[in-house]
Parts: C-alpha cells; sequence; structure tokens
C-alpha cells in the first residue's frame, strides 16, 4: 500500500512572493489535489534581518486569491530553531558535518579565482579533517566558522545529497553569518 501524498510549499518572506514561486506552489497544491494528498505550508522565516511579517501576510493573500487552502496548520521555521540547533549538532557529533573555518574572504577569493579559471568552485573540505587541537588553535587565533558546518557525503536517512549552506549558524549562534536567530 502506498502512502499518501503529502508537499509543501515553502516561501521566504523577504519580499513579494516571486511569480517562479507562485508557480511552484501552485503545481504542488493541483498536484496534492489531484492525488487526494496534503499540501502544506511552510513559512522559511529564518532570515530575520530580511523577513517582515507583511511579506507573509502578502503571501497569504497570494494564495488565497489564488485559490489555493492548505491542510495543516501553517509552520514557521523561525519557531523550530530549537530542532534545527539538536539536529545541527547530531550531524556534527555523528561526523556528518563539520567546523569549516574559512574566512569570507578566504571563500570569496576563491570562488573569484574558480570563476577567473571557467570552473565552479565547491568547498575543498580543507577544515574536514582536522583535530580537536587544530580546531582549538584556530579559535584560539580568533578564527570563527565563516559557514560552519558543511555536511559530508550523504545523510543515511534520506539518501540526498545534501548542500553544504543546509546546516547554517543555527548551531553556533555567534557564528557568521546567515542568521541572527539564537
Amino acid at each position: 500500500m502506498s502512502r499518501p501524498v503529502r508537499v509543501r510549499f515553502a516561501p521566504s518572506p523577504t519580499g513579494l512572493l516571486h511569480i517562479g514561486s507562485a508557480h511552484t506552489g501552485l503545481f504542488n497544491w493541483l498536484f496534492a489535489r489531484k492525488e487526494k494528498g496534503r499540501f502544506l505550508l511552510r513559512i522559511e522565516d529564518t532570515d530575520t534581518a530580511r523577513s517582515r511579517q507583511e511579506w507573509v501576510d502578502a503571501i497569504f493573500e497570494v494564495l488565497e486569491w489564488m485559490g489555493m487552502d492548505w491542510d495543516e496548520d501553517v509552520v514557521y521555521q523561525s519557531r523550530r530553531i530549537e530542532r534545527h540547533v539538536d539536529r545541527a549538532r547530531h550531524l556534527v557529533e555523528t561526523g556528518r558535518a563539520y567546523r569549516c573555518y574559512y574566512l569570507p574572504e578566504e571563500l570569496e577569493a576563491k570562488k573569484k579565482e574558480a570563476l577567473a579559471e571557467g570552473r565552479s568552485w565547491r568547498n575543498d573540505r580543507r577544515y574536514a579533517d582536522i583535530t580537536a587541537a587544530e580546531a582549538e588553535a584556530l579559535e584560539a587565533e580568533g578564527r570563527k566558522p565563516a559557514k560552519p558546518y558543511s555536511v559530508t557525503g550523504y545523510l543515511a536517512r534520506s539518501r540526498w545529497r545534501t548542500r553544504p549552506s543546509m546546516i547554517s549558524s543555527l548551531y553556533d549562534p555567534t557564528a557568521r553569518p546567515c542568521t541572527t536567530l539564537p
């Protein structure tokens, strides 16, 4: 027996809803309705520097104007920060993520160099296998993770390749940049 379809739409309230995002939301909603599944709405409001309530209200207004409804309570990602912090710690503790000590200007220089050479740049994992003593020495120098955690390989549970940026500064509230949330 197959499980019922469950899809979500996760707009970010950092401006008016983009037509491409509305398109994605509409197709997810149509698919859920055709398959007698559930359509979920999740507000990606963890970018506290750019997210505003007026943009959340605008998202609701547009979706209602389009005739779209959702089947469960709206989930606000900012209200789930503690869960994300816990999951990020678990990834680090199980060796599926690591602290990356590149400074923002070092990352930018590496990206520019790659672009000048006509190639895309991916994190070279320079800090993936450093020892605790090496990490302590970096931090003693005042170096903090610019992009604090990079995910390694595949997550066993999902088998989906995870982008390094998915684990942001949620685990370490003193890390930069990403979010001002605790």
